[in-house]
């Protein structure tokens, strides 16, 4: 597997604990939709949800 890196349109990479999330764009990207992500990964939630 190859390791994020930056490209064209991208300046920075990296990974943060759920507890530690920077501000995000919140027009693409909610809080809630990442929390369901981790919930799903760890096993707490074990269906999916389609939009």
């Amino acid at each position: 597997m190859t390791a994020p890196s930056t490209g064209i349109e991208t300046c920075e990479v990296g990974f943060f604990p759920i507890d530690e999330l920077p501000d995000l764009s919140q027009g693409r990207t909610l809080r809630s939709d990442i929390e369901a992500a981790f919930a799903f990964h760890n096993g707490s939630v074990t269906i999916t949800s389609f939009d």
